[in-house]
């Protein structure tokens, strides 16, 4: 229904992802391998949305990176992950993006997403607002010497 999916980089779970698609005959899923820093922003900017995931159990020990960079371009963000997950936490109390917890989710929200543009403008100048307010260089690398001053 118009919808495609393009997952970038060379994660662990690409060619799993590659084979499953073409054994399900999924024309609107493409992959791209890594890609320079200017084709990756510029891929980027041409998103409606930007999906971040996080395997079971790797909530309470990790956080997406990636998930920062996309707020860094205006980018909501769909994440699958445990709703009391940190980020998916921060996402609902901030209005970034969605959350899903399987495919199903994922594909209501996306037929959801195709009918509501302003919806996704306006979470997209959240995530940037959000990036902005906690986020930048100059306000992380404060958070930390404030930090490690307090030791």
């Amino acid at each position: 229904d118009g919808v495609k999916f393009i997952f970038l980089g060379d994660g662990a779970r690409r060619e799993e992802l590659i084979q499953r698609a073409e054994r399900e005959g999924l024309s609107n899923v493409g992959f791209l391998g890594f890609q320079p820093e200017e084709r990756f922003r510029s891929i980027l900017s041409s998103a409606d949305a930007c999906l971040v995931t996080l395997q079971p159990g790797m909530d309470r020990l990790s956080a997406p990176s990636r998930a920062y960079t996309f707020l860094s371009a205006g980018q909501p963000l769909v994440a699958m992950m445990p709703p009391d997950s940190e980020l998916a936490q921060m996402m609902s109390e901030t209005d970034v993006g969605w959350n899903v917890l399987d495919g199903h989710e994922l594909a209501k929200l996306a037929r959801f997403l195709k009918r509501d543009t302003l919806e996704i403008e306006k979470r997209g100048l959240n995530a940037r607002a959000l990036y902005d307010e906690r986020f930048t260089k100059s306000r992380v690398s404060q958070e930390y010497i404030d930090l490690l001053d307090g030791f």
